[in-house]
Order: structure tokens, then C-alpha cells, then sequence
């Protein structure tokens, strides 16, 4: 450490030369840093692509992005649905933002390898005055100038640890936003299957209408040609007015899915959405990979399962930072002062100040404060352990239920589709029997209740089967765009991994 103090032309020149240079480095820095900057300012390189490009979910070729998305005054599909999702629902949104405000802190971690530089320029009016002397009252005015330098040298390990910490919460974030990005598209397609079944249940009276009224009309002309009894026409007539009020239930229905679905992917309350598709029975065959193939790749994988190690190895990095506030630090530190410091009066004389040095911090005792704090961290890793296991059988809980489901929902399909081939069979000789005169209107009515009653069945496990094959792959977070509107194909393109 040096110090010197001269009087009036005896100021050191070197450091006079270079104090307006510092000054005016530094006044910007901090104009720099009180002001807003771009996004695009990111000098550590902290900010991860998928904030700033978008995301590519899994099984698509490119980025999607908000832009030339449909409306909702147009019929919508499945893929039209899930773009309005992404772009509207706000817990994607506040995920994405919880990226940026990780790789903040990354960034602010890593600036502490630098050292920390500041000044301070003081405007001051000294003013003395005698009493028993008023000739001898003096005023002076000027100002002070100082440079502050501080750098940490040596910290066992501290900072690396809180850089590594903050990394990790930032690889959180990411996998965390892809897990929001799979609890979204599930939800939003169980809502827009359900709104799909709804429709296609309606669709379904409304034909189921059509043919009770067709049997109406034919018990009438039966009856003008007094070949049928009255009874006929009332029996066809019930039955009419039953599925005309079971249609308005299905109107009904139809509606409140349609809102389900409109919370579903954000969009403001009493949007009109019209779905555009149906229900068929194309590419829907093929059977779905054995439990154990999702069960390997989601327990490596899964954005959830990758969250929660993430925030794991944070609390245990924090361990290593609290161990380190119990050990030494190294410093070094550098000031200037030019006619004194801030703490002290305008000097009599024009001086300058310049102090180097380093120092050595040893905590020796803080009332056991660091003790507590150790223990803690640890309690927080062992806290985290726990949930990191709950994560895991989670995951495996609900891929193992989704994968029954569509295991059950798969095995449903062709029983489904014989019950309704042989029910379709059942109407058209019934209803030929009741027209030659062989068979009364109940039996017609009881055929047509029967294939109403298998409709219903087969169009309930097609959209189960559907619905079911893309919950697995949410659930096993493998959901994407494409793989959202492909009809049966094997959507599970990765190798199978064995266990370890």
C-alpha cells in the first residue's frame, strides 16, 4: 500500500491524465447499465435458442412461431387448435419468461469473475466563520473525486459453484418449459376430443332423428292403407319425440365442450370455435409399442423427470456455496481519492490518494449462523431427492394408466365395428319385414335403438382410441404437431432403450 499527499502542482500527473478518461468509462457503464437494454445485448451468451427462435416440439422439422395463425371464424382441425394453444395459453407464456429471468441469473453469476469499479465526484462549499474575527471568515468551494476498484481473487470454489448452480436452474427452465409445452397440448387435446365426441355424438342424433321420422312417416302410410294400427303411429311417434330431446341434450353438450376447449387454449371466453373434422375409420389399426419401451425412454427423457434432476443438482451446488462462506476469501481492492474522500470535508490543499492492496477475509465466528445454513442446503438436496422420485413415479404412473387406455381403447376397435355392421344389417331387415307387413313397429323401433345404441359405441372407441394414442405420447413427452394429426401410424420413432 502507498500513499502520497503533495500540495498543488505536486498532484501525480499520471493519475490526474487518466482520472477524466475513468470517469467518463465509468459514467457510461452506469448510464449503460440504469438504462434498458436491447434483448439482443446478452455479452455472456446466456439466453438458451428456444427463447429467442422458438421451440421445435417433438417429431417436427421446424421452429414453430405465432404467425399466420388461423382464425376462429374458420371451420378448425386438431393442428388449428394446438397453434392457438401455443400461442395463446399463459402457462407457456410464463414459462418462456422463466427461461429469460434463469438466464439473467446465469448471467449475473458469471459477472462476478470481474472486478466491480465505481466513482464518485462530490460538489462541496466549505464555509468558516469567527465571531470575534469576522475578517478572517473563509468560504472555499470544490470538488472531490474517487475511483473504487474491488476484485475477489480466491474464494474456494464459491463463485464456480453459484455459476454451476444457476446453470442448472437454467437447464430447469428449459426442460421445464418443455414440460408445460406436453401438459398444454394434453390437455388442450382431451378437451378437443371431447369437443370432437360432443359434435360427433350430435351428428349422430340428428341422424338417428332423420331415421326415427323416416319410420313415422312409413307407420302413417301404413296406416291411411289400414294395414297398421294406430298404435304403430304413436309407438314411432315416442320414440321420435325421445330422440328429438336427446338431440337437444347433445346441442347442449356440444356447447359446453366447445367451452372447455376455449379455456383450454387461452383464448378469451365466448370465442366461437367450429370444428371442422370427423371421425373415421382410416389408419386407425395400428397397435402401439409394449409399456416398456415408453417406460425406458420417459425415465431418461421426459422434460419433468430432466426438471427435477436440474433442480437437484442446483441444491447441491448451493451446498458447495455455503461451504465456501465459511472458508477464506481473497480480494483485491484499489482506490483513488483526489482532494480527500467522500466520507471527509473539502481538504484545505489539493491532494491525491492512491491505495493498493489486497485483502484477506477470514470468518472466525457468526454465531453459528453458516452452521444452520449447511444444514439446510442439505435438508434442501434430500427434499429435492424425494421429489425427484415423485416426478419419476408420476411419470411412470401416468404413462403405465394412458398406455392401458390405449391398449383397451386399440382391442375395442373391432368388436365396436362388428357390433355396428350387424346392427346396420338388423335395420334393413327389419325395416323391410315392417314394410311387407312380416314384423310389427316394435321390432323396427328395437333395431333402430340397437344401432343407435352401436353408432354411439363405435364412434366412443374411435375417438378413444385417438385420444388415448396421443395422451400416451404427451404424457410421454413425445407430442408434437405433425405427430398430433397423424392417424395410426407407429408415432414412436426413437430405438428402443434397454434398461441399465
Amino acid at each position: 500500500m502507498s500513499v502520497k499527499s503533495v500540495e498543488g502542482s505536486a498532484t501525480p500527473r499520471l493519475a490526474w491524465r487518466l482520472l477524466p478518461g475513468m470517469f467518463t468509462v465509468m459514467s457510461a457503464f452506469s448510464l449503460a447499465s440504469a438504462q434498458p437494454l436491447p434483448a439482443s445485448f446478452d455479452p455472456y451468451s446466456t439466453v438458451p435458442a428456444i427463447a429467442s427462435t422458438g421451440v421445435i416440439l417433438p417429431g417436427d422439422d421446424a421452429v414453430f412461431a405465432c404467425h399466420a395463425l388461423p382464425g376462429t371464424d374458420k371451420a378448425l382441425n386438431l393442428n388449428d387448435v394446438l397453434d392457438l394453444a401455443l400461442c395463446n395459453n399463459p402457462q407457456v407464456k410464463a414459462a418462456l419468461a422463466g427461461i429469460r429471468q434463469r438466464a439473467s441469473a446465469v448471467g449475473e453469476a458469471r459477472s462476478t469473475n470481474w472486478p466491480t469499479l465505481a466513482a464518485t465526484v462530490s460538489l462541496l462549499k466549505n464555509s468558516t466563520a469567527y465571531q470575534d474575527l469576522p475578517d478572517s471568515n473563509t468560504s472555499r468551494t470544490g470538488k472531490t473525486t474517487s475511483l473504487n476498484l474491488t476484485w475477489r481473487l480466491l474464494d474456494f470454489g464459491g463463485r464456480r459453484a453459484n455459476q454451476d448452480a444457476a446453470s442448472q436452474l437454467l437447464l430447469a427452465a428449459v426442460a421445464g418449459h418443455e414440460a408445460a409445452l406436453q401438459k398444454m397440448l394434453s390437455s388442450v387435446v382431451r378437451a378437443y376430443f371431447e369437443a370432437l365426441s360432443a359434435k360427433s355424438m350430435l351428428d349422430l342424433k340428428i341422424e338417428t332423428v332423420r331415421l326415427t321420422g323416416a319410420t313415422l312417416s312409413s307407420a302413417r302410410q301404413r296406416e291411411s292403407k289400414g294395414v297398421a294400427a294406430t298404435g304403430d303411429v304413436l309407438q314411432a311417434q315416442t320414440a321420435l319425440l325421445k330422440e328429438q330431446l336427446s338431440e337437444q341434450r347433445a346441442t347442449s353438450d356440444y356447447r359446453k365442450a366447445l367451452a372447455a376447449l376455449v379455456n383450454a387454449m387461452g383464448a378469451a371466453a365466448g370465442t366461437p370455435l367450429v370444428l371442422s373434422e370427423r371421425v373415421d375409420d382410416e389408419g386407425l389399426a395400428e397397435p402401439i409399442r409394449p409399456a416398456a419401451d415408453w417406460l425406458n425412454y420417459a425415465q431418461t427423457r421426459h422434460p419433468a423427470i430432466a426438471s427435477a434432476q436440474a433442480q437437484l443438482a442446483d441444491a447441491q451446488k448451493r451446498v458447495v456455496v455455503a461451504r465456501s462462506e465459511g472458508l477464506p476469501s481473497l480480494d483485491m481492492s484499489g482506490t483513488y481519492y483526489k482532494n480527500g474522500s467522500p466520507s471527509q470535508g473539502l481538504a484545505t490543499s489539493q491532494s491525491a490518494v492512491t491505495n493498493i492492496g489486497v485483502v484477506l477475509n477470514v470468518p472466525i465466528f457468526d454465531g453459528f449462523a453458516r452452521t444452520y445454513k449447511l444444514r439446510g442446503t442439505h435438508a434442501q438436496v434430500e427434499q429435492l431427492e424425494a421429489q425427484l422420485q415423485e416426478t419419476l413415479y408420476q411419470v411412470q404412473t401416468q404413462i403405465s394408466q394412458s398406455h392401458a387406455d390405449a391398449e383397451a381403447a386399440h382391442r375395442n376397435l373391432a368388436p365396436s365395428a362388428d357390433l355396428l355392421m350387424v346392427a346396420k344389417w338388423s335395420v334393413a331387415t327389419s325395416f323391410r319385414r315392417y314394410s311387407k307387413g312380416v314384423a310389427d313397429i316394435q321390432e323396427l323401433l328395437n333395431a333402430q335403438g340397437v344401432l343407435s345404441q352401436a353408432s354411439q359405441e363405435r364412434l366412443r372407441c374411435l375417438i378413444d382410441w385417438r385420444s388415448a394414442r396421443l395422451q400416451l405420447l404427451a404424457n410421454s413427452g413425445l407430442l408434437g404437431r405433425s405427430r398430433a394429426m397423424s392417424a395410426g401410424e407407429d408415432v414412436f420413432p426413437i430405438p428402443v432403450l434397454k434398461s441399465p
